[in-house]
């Protein structure tokens, strides 16, 4: 009967729209090497705090998380032409943030400490006047933060092009101070053979976060906003500060030092 034929038509396309599971939304995410945030194995394969936590929200979410990393300023050009969504680990500055659209919730936290040699020992103690007797190692296109940017003016600034040439420099004595995050530093230490000629101060300089920032030209509102509404749960479960601690890392999102000059 004409009647029970589409009954029966319309019940397998009902059928076949509720078996066939939604298309994923395709997101772009760009950025350069940072040790234990976002990098590569001897395979290839992206891993790194970012990648782990993006697992999680595109699972969420069901989104397509399509990876990819250049030299930083390459990956931010991309960012600021829309050819890429999201870009992983930027600090947050007033300049960037006229760039990108920053996530509310940050996802790590790096220390900014001081490194000088074992013969020469070196003990912050919130003194400016102490460090403007020093001259201090500073990589040049890194930024620091506000408390470094209310001092620099007053101190000895020493530039080096990476965090590598910095220790060279450093071991020849070309300055007393390097000020860096202990994240990347300790990475490029491990590479070098007289690692064991460095220390660090136990009390860090500052405490910067690091997050995932959107393209300003990305219109998918929808997803930006799952993709911030995962993180913040993501956060108040505890499950970024568990993930930084996988990977040896500590995240204080709330945690800030105020500069007492």
């Amino acid at each position: 009967m004409p009647g029970h034929r589409m009954y029966r038509l319309f019940l397998f396309v009902v059928t076949l729209f509720i078996a066939t599971p939604a298309r994923a939304e395709k997101v772009k995410v760009v950025g350069t090497h940072f040790n234990k945030i976002f990098e590569t194995d001897a395979a290839g394969a992206f891993h790194g705090v970012a990648v782990d936590l993006l697992k999680k929200v595109a699972a969420k979410k069901n989104l397509q998380i399509e990876y990819a990393i250049y030299p930083w300023n390459r990956a931010q050009y991309l960012i600021s032409t829309g050819r890429a969504d999201i870009l992983i680990g930027p600090y947050r500055t007033p300049e960037r943030e006229k760039q990108m659209d920053f996530a509310s919730t940050p996802f790590y936290t790096d220390h900014m400490v001081f490194y000088t040699t074992k013969d020469k020992p070196f003990a912050w103690n919130e003194s400016l006047d102490l460090l403007k007797t020093k001259r201090i190692l500073t990589i040049k296109g890194w930024v620091y933060g506000i408390k470094f940017d209310e001092i620099k003016d007053k101190l000895t600034i020493v530039e080096a092009n990476d965090i590598e040439t910095a220790f060279r420099m450093l071991a020849l004595g070309r300055a007393d101070l390097l000020l860096a995050n202990e994240r990347n530093a300790e990475d490029a230490l491990e590479q070098k053979e007289n690692k064991d000629h460095f220390i660090k101060t136990k009390k860090p300089f500052s405490f910067m976060q690091g997050y995932f920032a959107f393209s300003l030209k990305y219109k998918n509102d929808s997803v930006k906003k799952a993709i911030q509404e995962s993180l913040s749960q993501l956060s108040y479960e505890g499950i970024i500060k568990k993930i930084n601690k996988d990977y040896k890392l500590s995240f204080e999102p709330r945690v800030s030092i105020v500069p007492n000059y």
